[in-house]
């Protein structure tokens, strides 16, 4: 699949550990937790994939 795909939408499960832009599948990561990446194929009813991100380093605390 090519990416940035048209008929795939992604998003993320818990939005205060991490956001995922919905067309394109890049994830941001905020906080330390876990969330769940889901990508969806528009075309398919139902056909959704979910994989889990865990943020275990902040790359914030480095410079406070």
């Amino acid at each position: 699949v090519t990416l940035p795909s048209p008929h795939h939408q992604w998003s993320a499960s818990n939005d205060s550990v991490a956001q995922v832009d919905s067309k394109t599948g890049l994830a941001y990561a905020w906080n330390l937790g876990m969330t769940a990446i889901a990508v969806e194929d528009t075309r398919v009813a139902g056909h959704v994939q979910v994989s889990s991100l865990n943020v275990v380093w902040n790359f914030k605390d480095i410079f406070s």
